[in-house]
């Protein structure tokens, strides 16, 4: 959640082929959602990548609709 980007974010995950959740906030400055877009759609399959409305990096606010999504990312591939 809310990654933090380097020079080459991406490069990790272009070979990973283990299940992965990205999800960003819509109002984050540090990881600002076009950025977190780029690096779900460059990420290998299997994926889910979102951005949601409203968090900013730290989530304040935001702690239960993040655990649900994140539970309910578990629950999908467990």
């Amino acid at each position: 959640m809310s990654p933090y980007f380097e020079s080459s974010p991406n490069s990790l995950l272009r070979s990973c082929l283990k299940p992965k959740l990205i999800l960003g906030g819509s109002e984050d400055d540090m990881a600002p959602a076009q950025d977190v877009e780029t690096y779900g759609r460059e990420a290998a399959e299997p994926k889910k990548c979102e951005i949601m409305k409203g968090p900013d990096h730290f989530w304040g606010g935001y702690e239960r609709p993040m655990a649900e999504k994140v539970a309910g990312f578990f629950k999908d591939i467990l």
